[in-house]
């Protein structure tokens, strides 16, 4: 996998290639700033009632007796040397408050990162809501992207990311299930928690990385899938 290419977009929409480990490294380089950097302020978390039901949360709370899932420990060498076929969370050994989470293909990756992805960073997308299934769609199709080349890797602190299920909360947004899967992984790993019905990320500045195994183009789509 060290020799594989990855091409990741900028924020307009572009790509510049680079190896995939370069990319970790940078990728770790740049949460380390954000992660010092990030100020976002954590606001209540309503609760969704289906007409109905009892209130829900958007992903399950852990209970006071749960503790956060023990994860295996990897350098990301290893990391670059495993194909998997669902998703793999580990904790990054250069530093263990980086979750990083491999994806077995960019269209799994896509589907569980792309909104989040497209609030917090994406240029000339809406900074103050979370765009629906329809939104996003007509978003991506308008930069010239498909939803698996959209982005080929993240990096996020973990305030972001508890940020995104905030507002997505705040609007009632029907997320699908591989977002709401990772908001219950982050719970599960420790990385966010609920607390007095606030979805907040944990006082220990965690981050997120994710990015996928190798992969071959898609002949069939207009997007380059390579990795």
């Amino acid at each position: 996998m060290a020799n594989a290419e990855l091409a990741r977009p900028d924020a307009a929409g572009g790509r510049a290639g680079s190896r995939v480990a370069v990319w970790l490294l940078a990728a770790f380089g740049m949460v380390s700033v954000a992660m010092a950097v990030w100020v976002w302020s954590s606001s209540p978390v309503p609760r969704v009632t289906p007409a109905g039901d009892q209130p829900i949360s958007l992903v399950p709370a852990l209970t006071a007796d749960q503790h956060p899932a023990t994860l295996a420990v990897q350098p990301y060498q290893t990391l670059l040397s495993n194909q998997v076929d669902d998703w793999r969370l580990v904790r990054l050994a250069e530093n263990p408050k980086i979750l990083v989470i491999e994806f077995p293909t960019l269209g799994a990756q896509g589907r569980a990162l792309n909104r989040l992805a497209t609030l917090i960073e994406k240029n000339n997308a809406p900074r103050d809501r979370v765009l629906s299934d329809e939104g996003l769609a007509k978003f991506i199709q308008q930069v010239g992207d498909t939803p698996a080349t959209f982005f080929f890797g993240h990096d996020y602190p973990a305030e972001a990311v508890a940020r995104f299920f905030t507002m997505a909360v705040s609007q009632q947004l029907l997320l699908n299930a591989d977002e709401l899967r990772l908001g219950t992984e982050l719970l599960a790993a420790g990385v966010l928690k609920e607390e007095s019905d606030k979805l907040i990320a944990n006082p220990d500045r965690q981050a997120l990385v994710s990015f996928t195994a190798v992969q071959k183009d898609d002949p069939g789509t207009k997007g380059d899938e390579t990795v």
